[in-house]
C-alpha cells in the first residue's frame, strides 16, 4: 500500500496516519516492523532508499512513514526520489506512507509523482456546522453529552484549531468526571478558559473607547493568556467581521441570510453583527491587514505582539 496524506488540516491527517499505523500492527501481529523518517530533521535520501529496499531477515511486513519531505528537503533529494519511483518496483509487502503538513505547490515535481502513483488522501479544515458536529462526536466518545450551544462557544473561541477544540473538550470531560456538573457549570468553565474578554475588547474598539480596549487587552496579558493565542483570536474574529461585513455594509442584516451565505454558525454571526455597528468596512479591512502583518512579523521574531497590538488599539 502506497499512500500520500496532506492538507490544511494537519490534525485530521495526523489522526489518519495514527490509524494507518495502528491498523498495520493489528493486521500484522508478529514479524512486522516500522521506520519513520522526518525531513524536518537531517535525513538523507540514501537512508530512505535503504529502508524502502531492505528485506528483513525474519519479517516480511514493514511500514515506512516519511514526513514533510516536500516541505523540508531540497530539490536534489526530491528529484532522487522521483527518479527512484520511476525506475524501480517497490515490494507490495511494504506499506509506504508519505505525510505532508499543509498543501504542497501544485507544480512540485515530487507532488505530481505522488498524484500519479500513490493513493491520495487530502484533509481540509472543517468549519461552521461540520466543525461543531465533529466536536460533538469527540464529546460523545467519552459518553458525555454537551449541549450544542456550549459546543458552539468552544468552536467560536477556538477558531478552526481542532487541537485546541479537542483540548477544551477534554478539560470539560475531566472536570465532569465523577460529578454531577450541569451544562451551566460547563459554560462557566468555557468562559473562564476561553473568552478572556477578547471580544469585549473588540466591542470597545468598535465604540472607539480606546482606554477601555487597552485596559482589557492588558488584563488579558496580565492574566497569563498566551500572546500568540490572543493574536490568533483577534485575527479569527476580524476575518469573520470581513465575511459578515460584506453583507452588513450592503444592507443585508438578516442573521439567517448571512448564516446561509457565509456558512458561519448563527452564534458567530449574531456576536459579530453587534460588533460591526461602530466600524466602517475600510476600518475592519485595515485592522485585519495590520493583524496579519503582526502575525508574520512575530513568527520571524521581528516584532513584539503585545507592543504591536497596543499600538493598533491606540491608533
Amino acid at each position: 500500500m502506497f499512500l500520500f496524506l496532506y492538507g490544511d488540516s494537519s490534525f485530521l491527517s495526523r489522526k489518519r496516519l495514527e490509524k494507518i499505523k495502528n491498523d498495520f500492527f493489528i493486521k500484522n501481529t508478529s514479524n512486522a516492523n516500522s521506520m519513520v523518517f522526518d525531513f524536518d530533521e537531517k535525513i538523507s535520501f540514501g537512508e530512505l532508499k535503504t529502508a524502502i529496499k531492505a528485506e528483513g531477515l525474519f519479517s516480511s511486513k514493514k511500514i515506512v512513514v516519511v514526513k514533510n519531505m516536500i516541505k523540508s528537503s531540497n530539490k536534489e533529494v526530491q528529484d532522487e526520489l522521483v527518479d527512484y519511483l520511476q525506475k524501480n518496483d517497490i515490494s507490495q509487502d511494504l506499506t509506504l506512507v508519505f505525510w505532508e503538513e499543509g498543501e504542497p505547490k501544485k507544480n512540485n515535481k515530487l507532488f505530481k509523482e505522488f498524484l500519479k502513483k500513490f493513493k491520495i488522501e487530502r484533509f481540509d479544515k472543517l468549519s461552521g456546522r461540520s466543525l461543531v458536529n465533529w466536536a460533538a462526536g469527540e464529546a460523545n466518545k467519552s459518553g458525555l453529552e454537551i449541549e450544542e450551544n456550549i459546543l458552539e462557544k468552544i468552536v467560536f473561541f477556538s477558531g478552526d484549531d481542532m487541537f485546541k477544540i479537542k483540548n477544551e473538550i477534554e478539560k470539560i470531560i475531566n472536570y465532569s468526571l465523577g460529578s454531577n456538573n450541569s451544562n451551566e457549570d460547563m459554560e462557566k468553565l468555557i468562559k473562564s478558559k476561553l473568552e478572556s474578554n477578547i471580544f469585549e475588547t473588540i466591542e470597545a474598539m468598535s465604540s472607539k473607547d480606546k482606554g477601555k480596549a487597552l485596559k482589557l487587552f492588558k488584563e488579558q496579558v496580565e492574566n497569563g493568556s498566551d500572546s500568540f493565542y490572543i493574536l490568533s483570536m483577534y485575527i479569527y474574529q476580524f476575518r469573520n467581521l470581513i465575511k459578515i461585513g460584506s453583507f452588513y455594509f450592503d444592507g443585508v442584516v438578516d442573521r439567517d441570510t448571512i448564516v446561509k451565505e457565509t456558512r458561519l454558525h448563527p452564534f458567530v454571526v449574531q456576536k459579530s453583527l453587534g460588533q460591526l455597528s461602530g466600524f466602517t468596512f475600510k476600518e475592519i479591512k485595515l485592522i485585519y491587514k495590520k493583524l496579519e502583518e503582526i502575525d508574520i512579523g512575530s513568527k520571524s521574531g521581528k516584532v513584539n505582539i503585545e507592543i504591536e497590538i497596543e499600538k493598533l488599539i491606540i491608533n
